[in-house]
């Protein structure tokens, strides 16, 4: 049998064993994975697509999986009849990608940024030119968090190319979302607005990102004072809102709903809206999302003369964005710590709660949650 027909045939076991173990638990899962014995390479591949598949709906279940891939790889031994040497890298690329999602997931952009760009070597010696555009999505938004927007647009735009001519119309939709997202931190604002428009009438009803790109839609009417429109906006997709089954979207339509609350000057009304966000986001360890609303939260506070309120949640923002390396975030959320202070002597503290900023080395390790 050849490596192909093998490959084949191990990936047709391997989403048996997946549709089965679903229902099991946690204990009886690790020990059947245990116990296997010289696995194929693409058993590993897919449990890294079952924890890619509940990464949204359930990230604490995607982790489990993912260290079920892991260990299932630590398990595959040199290449032989069975395999090649290809299959064995491909599979460490493939793990690599879905690993950095989930760090990137967490909010632990420079762990996310080092397996997309070690998963991208994979791939390139592989001349697997297809898995390198559709990790341009995930490495638009490492090198925008990081401060380098223009590096994440090149990306987007090279990787665009290449979905485009091999026709993958659902992935073309997806990262051409991001490369809006690049183009509104560049301040291109119409050129941002354009794509979201064109995405809004062209991906079907069936896609999965339908939703996020529709919210996505409403940023580029913020960055032009569009308050009203993006309100009534954001309002047409309640109904939508409720067929969704994805509490992360939820959870970033609350934060949304309550932005768009304080730029109206209505800061009383967001702070709901925003607790609730902070609700959705605490139990799934979703750090970034967490200090994104907890600035949100700061300046709401801020707007309504509660400094000490406004400062505690701001300071929890400026830990994060400091520790993870958030460039842009950390520079937003510092400009409205200096607006939520009382006195001018306290500016220091915003000083204070990020000199370890230019001193870090290695971002703190991620948190256990198994």
């Amino acid at each position: 049998m050849s490596f192909v027909a093998r490959a084949h045939q191990a990936t047709g076991q391997g989403r048996e064993m997946v549709a089965r173990l679903r229902s099991a638990t946690r204990e009886e899962r690790s020990r059947e994975v245990g116990a296997l014995l010289s696995p194929h390479p693409a058993l590993a591949v897919c449990f890294c697509d079952e924890s890619k598949r509940l990464l949204f709906s359930s990230p604490n279940q995607a982790e489990e999986w993912l260290r079920l891939a892991e260990t299932i790889f630590s398990k595959i031994e040199p290449p032989s009849d069975r395999w090649g040497k290809k299959d064995h890298a491909w599979t460490e690329a493939h793990l690599r990608a879905v690993r950095g999602n989930l760090h990137m997931f967490r909010g632990e952009i420079v762990l996310a940024h080092k397996e997309f760009e070690e998963a991208k070597v994979g791939f390139e010696s592989l001349d697997d030119e297809f898995r390198m555009a559709l990790l341009a999505r995930s490495l638009g938004f490492t090198w925008t968090k990081l401060g380098q927007p223009l590096k994440a647009k090149e990306v987007c735009l090279q990787s665009l190319i290449i979905l485009t001519a091999y026709g993958s119309i659902r992935e073309r939709f997806s990262l051409m979302n991001n490369l809006a997202l690049v183009l509104l931190t560049l301040s291109e604002h119409r050129k941002a607005r354009a794509l979201f428009d064109y995405l809004c009438a062209s991906v079907p009803s069936d896609d999965p990102n339908l939703f996020t790109i529709h919210r996505n839609a409403i940023l580029p009417l913020l960055e032009r004072s569009e308050w009203k429109e993006a309100q009534a906006k954001l309002e047409s997709m309640t109904a939508l809102l409720e067929s969704c089954d994805s509490d992360v979207e939820k959870g970033r339509t609350l934060r949304l709903m309550g932005e768009i609350h304080i730029l109206e000057g209505h800061a009383e009304i967001s702070l709901m809206e925003l607790r609730q966000a902070l609700d959705v986001f605490a139990p799934l360890n979703m750090g970034y999302e967490s200090a994104q609303t907890a600035a949100l939260l700061g300046k709401a506070y801020s707007d309504l003369k509660s400094y000490d309120k406004a400062q505690a949640h701001l300071k929890r923002a400026l830990v994060f964005f400091s520790g993870q390396r958030f460039a842009l975030d950390l520079v937003k959320t510092l400009e409205v710590w200096n607006s939520a202070i009382e006195r001018k002597d306290l500016s220091d503290r915003a000083f204070h709660a990020i000199r370890s900023f230019d001193r870090i080395s290695p971002p703190p390790p991620a948190i256990p949650i198994m």
